[in-house]
Order: structure tokens, then C-alpha cells, then sequence
């Protein structure tokens, strides 16, 4: 047993499983925020969700046998694993958490890159479809009108904002792959790709983020270029050091201001104004819920697939505020815990960009909701994937 164990340790059949399986996970899951039409089988969800969580528990079982767990990853595991399968089990309709535990569970020891590169490979090719079947009439290009913004445009997903969230995710996972190889050819195309989108979709949060991520590639470039004892590194490394705790952070500051909004004050009302009124359609859900430990079922309306949902929109679009009212506190506290020990593992491996792309990601999802969504956040997989300190060339000589 022991031999065959270790043969199978050996050729890295685990890793490559997982990464066929994350493929998979990934493309059931974009195609779901499009508008093609596929008539998935019945219970195609269970299917998924026995898949990945029958070689989460296997991988589990001979990575204790061959002791490939430090302590602390087995416990967390654990705790990953209990705390979303309570929702998952008492609230049907979030039965998805099963998938996203596991996902995050059989990670272990796969190389991140490799799950960038899945991601990134599955989600543009399904989003160049979408926008290709939109544009020749195969599909819907839903067009939403803003008395602000103008005509907005789906491009073929199921909301603008969406079609934008892809586009963010996708540019964050590519300056992370890339890491210190990042050229200003690709900072440059990456600028105008985010241009015309937001041309296109207007999707406010996503185009900032992505200009702000693209900053501070910028500014690690300059960096490198001055070298450590500068300025400009000393600062890189103060704000990955509190960058860190990006979720946790950001979690706490828009909960105290869920708790101050006062919908009748006229500066709160401003404020809202210019954040979509995130804070008031949340008012509203918390009249009628109340936080729990492990949630509950909540009606929400605004998930997209039609242009007039605008007249009757009630919907969680804060990440942190939907999970805990969703799922609970104990998971939002879990989800915390969980980015924070990822980012701290790859600043310890010198990966600064994932660092700053936590910081990122932990603003976008102040105004979005898809922090722990596998059709758009490949970063919740960080905690317990391997993260190589190697650069990008590096990594291609060794190959």
C-alpha cells in the first residue's frame, strides 16, 4: 500500500486531477453567468459536487498516510469543510458551498500558477464565445439603460457589471502569473482592454480596481528598480504587510458602516448615491433578516438575465455583508481567516503581486459579491496551494 501511495505521490496524478477537475468546476460555472441556454442534466450540481468532494477526501486520506499535513492545514481543512456544509445541508439553495469547500480543500500542494493558468484558459474561452454569440445574434446581448452611465451591455453575460467582474478577475490572475515578467506592453493592453470595456459596460468598480491593480504592478516595478533600501520598497512592503488583512478589513469597515447608515441622514444618502446605494438596498434586506451563525435563506432579486429587474432590484452586492447574512457569521469569520493565511503564505514566498492583488480583490468585493464565487475568484484556492517564489521566466526554463 505504502508503494503504491507514494508511486501515485510520485507522478503528481493528484495535482493534475485536480486541475481537470477545477477546469471542469470553473466552466459549468462561467457558463452559468452567460445567457447560452444548456440544459444540464437533473442534478448535474450532486454529480459536481460528489466529484470534487470524493477526491478532495481521497487526496485528504493519502496526504495523511504519506504526512503531507502540517497541523495547522488538517485542522483548517476541517473547519472548512464543517462550517460550509451547514448551510449547505439546511439551506438547499446554497448547496454550491459543498463545491466551493471542497474546491478549496483538495488545493493542497497544487501549484497556484497552474490554477491561474487553468482559470484563465477556461474563463476567456467561454467569455470570447459569449461576446462573439452576442454580437452575431446567437445569444442575448442584454442592454440595461442608465440615466448616468447610457446604454450598458452584457456582452452576451448575464449583467454588465458582471461581464466587467470577469474582466477584472481575468487581468488580476494574468499580472499575478506573469509575476516580475510583467512587460509594459502587456500593462498597456491591459489598460485599453479595461478602456473599452468600461466603454462598453460601464462597470464602474471593476474598471477602477483594475486601473488601481495596474498601479501598483507599476509601482512593485519600480521597486525592483530601486532596489530594497529605497523608499518606494520600504512602502511596498509596510502596505503587503497590512494588505495581509485586505478582507478582514474591508469586512469590518463595511459592516460599521452597515450599522451608522441612516437612510434619512442626507450625507449618508450622498455617499450611497455614489455607491450605487449598496448601503440602502441592504437597509432594506436587514429590516426583514437578521445576522446568524450559519444563515439563512434570503429572497433577493437583481441576479441579472433581464434588462426591466431594475424596478423590483433587492439585492446583496457586497461580498461580506452577503455572506454573512447568507451563510453566517462563522463562515464570513472562516472566509477571513482563510484569505488572510493565504496572503501571508505568498508574501512569505516573495510573491508580492498576489499580495497586492489580495488588496484589490478585497476592495472589489466591497462593492461586488463574488469573493468566494469559482466562476470569477480563483484566489480562494490560495491557502493551501503550493506558491512558488520563482518568476515567471524561471518557471518556463524550468518546463
Amino acid at each position: 500500500m505504502d508503494k503504491i501511495l507514494k508511486k501515485l505521490d510520485y507522478y503528481n496524478l493528484w495535482n493534475k486531477a485536480y486541475l481537470i477537475i477545477l477546469g471542469l468546476y470553473v466552466l459549468i460555472n462561467v457558463l452559468d453567468t452567460t445567457m447560452f441556454e444548456i440544459n444540464w442534466p437533473e442534478k448535474m450540481g450532486y454529480v459536481l459536487y460528489a466529484i470534487v468532494g470524493g477526491y478532495a477526501i481521497a487526496k485528504m486520506i493519502c496526504f495523511v498516510y504519506l504526512k503531507r499535513y502540517r497541523a495547522w492545514e488538517l485542522i483548517f481543512s476541517f473547519i472548512i469543510i464543517g462550517t460550509f456544509t451547514i448551510p449547505a445541508v439546511f439551506t438547499t439553495s446554497y448547496s454550491y458551498l459543498f463545491g466551493i469547500a471542497f474546491l478549496i480543500v483538495g488545493a493542497k500542494d497544487v501549484d497556484f500558477d497552474d490554477i491561474l493558468k487553468v482559470y484563465m484558459i477556461v474563463t476567456a474561452a467561454v467569455l470570447i464565445c459569449a461576446v462573439v454569440a452576442s454580437q452575431t445574434g446567437l445569444i442575448v446581448n442584454l442592454q440595461y439603460e442608465d440615466p448616468n452611465k447610457g446604454i450598458r451591455n452584457s456582452m452576451g453575460t448575464i449583467y454588465p457589471t458582471d461581464f466587467g467582474a470577469h474582466i477584472f478577475y481575468l487581468a488580476v490572475a494574468w499580472v499575478c502569473y506573469r509575476n516580475k515578467a510583467l512587460t509594459w506592453l502587456e500593462i498597456g493592453i491591459i489598460s485599453a482592454v479595461t478602456i473599452v470595456v468600461y466603454v462598453i459596460s460601464a462597470p464602474v468598480t471593476s474598471a477602477a480596481c483594475t486601473f488601481i491593480m495596474l498601479f501598483m504592478c507599476i509601482w512593485d516595478k519600480l521597486a525592483d528598480k530601486t532596489g530594497s533600501p529605497m523608499i518606494v520598497s520600504k512602502a511596498e512592503d509596510i502596505v503587503c504587510r497590512i494588505g495581509q488583512f485586505a478582507v478582514g478589513i474591508f469586512a469590518a469597515g463595511y459592516l460599521l458602516m452597515q450599522h451608522l447608515y441612516d437612510p434619512l441622514n442626507i450625507y449618508w444618502s450622498e455617499f450611497d448615491y455614489k455607491i450605487s446605494l449598496r448601503l440602502y438596498y441592504t437597509y432594506q434586506i436587514l429590516e426583514k433578516y437578521s445576522i446568524r451563525l450559519f444563515g439563512q435563506d434570503i429572497e433577493e432579486k437583481g441576479f441579472g438575465r433581464d434588462p426591466d429587474m431594475t424596478h423590483d432590484y433587492l439585492f446583496l452586492d457586497d461580498s461580506y455583508m452577503a455572506i454573512a447574512l447568507k451563510y453566517g457569521i462563522v463562515i464570513l469569520a472562516v472566509v477571513i481567516i482563510m484569505f488572510a493565511a493565504g496572503q501571508y503564505r505568498a508574501y512569505r514566498s516573495n510573491r508580492l503581486i498576489i499580495v497586492l492583488a489580495g488588496i484589490v480583490i478585497a476592495l472589489h468585493c466591497f462593492m461586488e459579491h463574488h469573493l468566494i464565487e469559482a466562476a470569477y475568484n480563483p484566489f480562494m484556492l490560495l491557502i493551501f496551494a503550493k506558491i512558488g517564489a520563482y518568476t515567471y521566466k524561471e518557471r518556463k526554463h524550468k518546463l
